[in-house]
């Protein structure tokens, strides 16, 4: 996928999602990912990370459907599900000139408090990945091992860098800012 076509996803997915709770995750490989929104049109978002063709978009399925072909969920699953159940999507932002999507949440932690957590969609190729951020891209957790600045758990998030060794706007602020109505 490219930057336009994200582009396009994008607006499509925010317009059909945004202030819809996170529901249920179905894990249907080691690199795809269907999340229930608990759209009344049964609309799920779709997600694969897997290298030769990463991508994101809207899938419509029947929950038996999902529920037959998910097998048993990979750790970063169980994280989503634990972090982000019930969580409201605030906001779908794009990275400029990057192929990252950033989905924030209104989630609440253990202790009942209001927290921001962003689920940054890495759809880059051979680093495609997910990355569970807290409310200062902080990298809580990663769905795959990939390796650079920015990539790694406890690491403030940055996107990969391209085999030329330049990002597409250096001028950009290295974190990416969760846009959460809640602000620590």
């Amino acid at each position: 996928m490219d930057v336009e076509t994200i582009t396009a996803i994008r607006a499509e997915v925010e317009s059909e999602l945004a202030g819809k709770r996170f529901g249920k995750i179905f894990q249907l490989s080691k690199v795809e990912l269907a999340i229930d929104f608990r759209s009344p049109d049964a609309r799920y978002l779709f997600i694969s990370i897997e290298p030769s063709s990463p991508r994101i978009y809207l899938i419509r399925r029947k929950l038996r459907e999902l529920e037959k072909a998910s097998g048993n969920p990979m750790p970063f699953s169980l994280l989503l599900r634990k972090k982000l159940s019930g969580a409201a999507l605030s906001s779908i932002k794009q990275l400029e000139g990057e192929r990252v999507l950033l989905l924030s949440f209104d989630a609440v932690d253990e202790l009942e408090q209001p927290v921001c957590l962003t689920l940054a969609v890495q759809l880059t190729g051979a680093s495609a990945n997910l990355f569970l951020l807290d409310s200062q891209s902080t990298i809580l957790d990663t769905a795959r091992q990939t390796l650079g600045p920015g990539q790694q758990v406890g690491e403030a998030y940055e996107p990969p860098t391209r085999r030329n060794g330049r990002r597409a706007k250096p001028s950009r602020p290295a974190r990416c800012r969760p846009a959460c109505r809640w602000r620590p």
